[in-house]
């Protein structure tokens, strides 16, 4: 998959063990780090979302159109696709298969949003 970031600080947080453990500790750094090699093996969502454990899922209201994988706890890993227009089948829904490259934009904790 083909994997961007909205800044080069988060880059470099999710790409390099030391800015990433001391934006996030040790133990989420660390997560952070295994969703991402889950992210680059997989072609696109579709397989991503087959992938278990990963709570891979699409956000509602104000965040319409992202996806979030768990970190644990309440922490999220965020991102879009880059696809644009976004693929759809034939009933209107995401066609995951064709979802390819995704932008990260950030790590947080939304549920008290």
């Amino acid at each position: 998959m083909d994997i961007r970031f909205r800044s080069r600080k988060l880059e470099r947080a999710c790409n390099e063990e030391a800015s990433g453990q001391r934006e996030w500790g040790q133990n989420r750094a660390r997560k952070v780090g295994q969703r991402l090699m889950e992210l680059r093996a997989a072609g696109n969502l579709l397989d991503l979302s087959r992938i278990p454990g990963t709570g891979f899922h699409p956000l509602r209201h104000d965040r319409q159109g992202q996806f979030a994988v768990s970190l644990g706890g309440n922490l999220r890993l965020v991102f879009l696709p880059l696809e644009n227009p976004l693929p759809c089948l034939p009933d209107g829904s995401l066609d995951l298969e064709n979802i390819s490259g995704i932008k990260i934009l950030e790590v947080v904790d939304y549920h008290g949003e």
